[in-house]
């Protein structure tokens, strides 16, 4: 099977151990015998006005990342921006990864952004959704964003929600 993982929490050249549990789950599902391609979103602070930079890297277990990198002196307005952020991703992907790597499933590590994320781009390109979950602020997130609705629906429509502990599924079964 063909997996599409989705995160905004993995490593880059800047921040080497961001996310490194995902990486690790990508590297085990690839010894399990699956084919894996990350797309990462990493948006970040800079005294530019807009920087973007798309780059693709193969790393030690032969796993196939797309990062693509905001930089801006509105990187706060960029993170709060799921629009913004779908636009730049879904552009690479339908131009890069879908004809090429042609995914069989979308799996999304943590819900804001990449799991909503994850959901529009398994909508629009007609493919299932898996969101595990790592952050344990999600319960605020679901009782106080603006974007809770969209959540609700990324996890409503997934095709299964997994967790990294009893306390994330206790946070997430609430909502």
């Amino acid at each position: 099977m063909k997996v599409l993982f989705i995160s905004a929490w993995y490593p880059n050249s800047v921040h080497p151990l961001k996310g490194i549990f995902v990486k690790k789950h990508a590297a085990a599902i690839q010894s399990a015998g699956h084919e894996i391609q990350v797309v990462a979103i990493t948006v970040s602070s800079s005294p530019k006005t807009f920087e973007r930079k798309i780059y693709k890297e193969t790393d030690e277990h032969g796993i196939i990342t797309h990062h693509i990198e905001i930089n801006s002196r509105f990187y706060k307005w960029i993170h709060l921006n799921l629009f913004f952020q779908y636009s730049a991703i879904n552009k690479y992907i339908e131009k890069m990864v879908i004809p090429e790597f042609k995914p069989d499933i979308i799996h999304s590590n943590v819900l804001y952004p990449a799991g909503i994320l994850g959901y529009k781009l398994a909508k629009r390109y007609n493919l299932p959704h898996v969101i595990t979950e790592h952050w344990s602020k999600v319960d605020k997130f679901m009782s106080g964003s603006l974007f809770s609705y969209i959540g609700k629906k990324a996890y409503n429509n997934a095709r299964a929600v997994t967790v990294v502990s009893e306390f994330l599924k206790k946070s997430i079964s609430k909502h």
